[in-house]
């Protein structure tokens, strides 16, 4: 399967491999899943290596515009 299929993400600076994928996830209520968790799951499901999460973060909220749109760019700016 394809990263981009299972989950939105965002490729940060890795000194040795360039970029490297990383995920923003928000939780919901109620939810006891460690960002360990996370990548596991995700990591077992993605085909290509190059593909798989170096870092799961996990946030209360994304920022969002005036208008709720999600601000991607605050997102990959706070993973750096």
């Amino acid at each position: 399967m394809n990263i981009g299929t299972l989950l939105l993400h965002h490729r940060v600076p890795h000194d040795k491999w360039g970029e490297v994928p990383v995920a923003a996830v928000i939780l919901q209520a109620q939810t006891t899943v460690s960002d360990g968790d996370i990548l596991q799951w995700t990591n077992k499901r993605v085909d290509a290596k190059f593909q798989r999460l170096h870092k799961v973060v996990i946030m209360d909220s994304f920022p969002a515009s005036v208008a709720g749109k999600t601000l991607k760019r605050k997102i990959r700016d706070s993973l750096l």
